[in-house]
């Protein structure tokens, strides 16, 4: 004869694994309404009798090509190198975003130039014509090496531009001064402290420019 005590406990282990079983039951039948749900939803997508359905089965057929490229070697060893520029590739973006800021720039410069021109009247053709002729004159200086005896003479120093700056105002403020000064006047002028630092200028100016003058004549003459 069983123990009591052993038949509950196998009744309740029983009555346990037909919970258990029921369960399973249950899942399975909820798992396979579900892969029936979303094969409808698929042999919906992909029903070749709506035109939707065909548009559905073109893109899968293109991205199933799409795959197919992108897995062959060739393809993977580009991606594999392009991925590992793209720190590079944004650095240059970048810089491509900055020169077309510059050029950007320098259109409305150029437009605003031109328009300020055509205000004040300027002949547009024969500005053209003229930077055309200087920039042909330029290049004529390039290729004869003038241009490098102009960047080593020294006019381009901030000395010299200063002067020539100077220089410049003077000859506008004396172009609209339109009186005469006998050998009197020029007489009573050398005891003005203007005119004394002019004629210093002058003569500090005429004494180098003599003796470059004469270092190039013996430059000359040696390579005669």
């Amino acid at each position: 004869m069983s123990d009591p005590a052993t038949l509950e406990l196998l009744q309740k282990i029983d009555q346990r694994l037909e919970r258990l079983e029921q369960k399973v039951n249950e899942s399975e039948e909820l798992f396979l309404n579900g892969l029936s749900i979303a094969g409808d939803a698929i042999d919906q997508k992909f029903n070749p009798e709506k035109v939707g359905g065909l548009e559905n089965m073109e893109k899968f057929k293109k991205v199933q090509s799409l795959l197919e490229k992108l897995t062959e070697q060739e393809n993977l060893k580009a991606l594999e190198t392009l991925i590992d520029n793209l720190k590079n590739l944004s650095t240059i973006v970048v810089k491509l975003q900055q020169l077309d800021n510059g050029v950007s720039m320098g259109v409305d410069a150029i437009d605003e130039f031109f328009g300020h021109a055509m205000r004040k009247g300027v002949d547009i053709e024969e500005f053209a014509t003229n930077l055309k002729r200087f920039s042909y004159l330029l290049i004529d200086v390039f290729e004869s090496g003038a241009l490098a005896d102009l960047l080593d003479s020294g006019i381009l120093d901030t000395n010299s531009i200063e002067t020539v700056g100077v220089l410049g105002k003077s000859m506008s403020i004396s172009s609209e001064v339109r009186s005469s000064a006998g050998p009197t006047t020029a007489l009573a002028a050398l005891f003005n402290k203007d005119i004394q630092r002019t004629l210093g200028f002058a003569l500090t100016f005429a004494t180098h420019f003599g003796k470059t003058l004469d270092n190039k004549k013996s430059i000359k003459l040696s390579k005669n």
